[in-house]
């Protein structure tokens, strides 16, 4: 595999592409092994494992692998357009992901990815920059043992459905970041008791 990136994050895909330009460097899933999952785990550089494509099921679980070895690992999604779309439902096949990011961006697609997905895994840390999704229902079905939630909550779109009210049931919530349309009834966080660090 050789020289790790000297990023915090490790691009996995269906192919290798070694760039002269480090944070290019992908790594086909196809190249995990016992190896590979070594170096990663004594590599405390590496912060995050991060897809952009539609990959095989052996890859997701190939990479939840070496979440079950290094579960302060965070698993990013990115590079999901309209253009780009494809099924999130892969993450039910990952039983050691508990650290999840995903940026989409939901302008022009009709066919909005389905978050309810992310209600039926055991999160601890959830980042979602979802452009222009409308509906944060979902939120209220979360792990109980979320403990840092970032939504975005941004778009064309003049409201969205989110109600601050849904996340007092999270009782090891610590951390939270809460986009400019993510306000209905923010008064009532001050409720919340585990809450350590809040950003608006």
């Amino acid at each position: 595999m050789g020289a790790w990136i000297s990023n915090d994050f490790i691009t996995i895909s269906d192919e290798t592409k070694i760039s002269h330009i480090h944070y290019l460097d992908v790594f086909s899933y196809k190249d995990i092994d016992d190896n590979f999952i070594n170096q990663l785990i004594e590599d405390d550089r590496i912060k995050t494992i991060q897809v952009s494509k539609a990959l095989p099921k052996e890859a997701f679980f190939k990479i939840d692998s070496i979440l079950a070895r290094k579960p302060e690992l965070n698993f990013r999604i990115y590079n999901l357009y309209y253009y780009n779309r494809y099924d999130i439902s892969f993450l039910k096949d990952m039983p050691h992901l508990h650290r999840l990011t995903i940026d989409c961006h939901l302008r022009d697609w009709n066919d909005e990815i389905d978050f309810n997905i992310l209600t039926e895994l055991n999160l601890k840390r959830l980042h979602l920059n979802a452009f222009d999704l409308k509906d944060y229902s979902f939120i209220q079905n979360l792990s109980k043992d979320i403990e840092e939630l970032l939504i975005l909550a941004d778009g064309m779109s003049s409201s969205v459905k989110f109600d601050c009210k849904w996340l007092l049931q999270y009782d090891k919530l610590r951390t939270l970041w809460l986009g400019k349309k993510a306000k209905k009834n923010i008064e009532c966080l001050s409720e919340t008791k585990s809450l350590r660090s809040l950003s608006l």
